[in-house]
């Protein structure tokens, strides 16, 4: 099972260059969920740490882990408590993303 955050921004602005920007924005938000996850991961051998990446294709990213056994420490088990290393990454950054947006596309107009 594979755990991934998708952010989804679609804008259509033809006379602007809005795309790029959201699509700058989203890059430095997907590379710094990944770092950010990273470094709050547990660690046994290293692999999950290791496995997780961001991909940013457009105006979507997916940032995750193909490991196995990722979502049993994400999402914990009854014998382990949940460690919630993506979503928490993801919360700290995602915060303000729409702002930092806005105020790019502002300084265009």
């Amino acid at each position: 099972m594979d755990i991934k955050a998708t952010i989804d921004m679609n804008f259509k602005f033809k006379d602007f260059d809005i795309d790029n920007i959201v699509e700058r924005e989203l890059t430095d938000a997907a590379s710094d969920i990944e770092k950010n996850a990273k470094a709050i991961t547990p660690v046994d051998t290293g692999r999950l740490r290791a496995s997780i990446t961001a991909d940013v294709k457009g105006l979507e990213a997916n940032i995750g882990t193909d490991v196995e056994y990722a979502h049993f420490v994400h999402d914990g088990t009854y014998k382990m408590p949940a460690r919630p290393f993506l979503f928490s990454a993801a919360d700290s950054i995602l915060e303000g993303l729409e702002e930092r947006i806005a105020d790019e596309i502002a300084r265009l107009l």
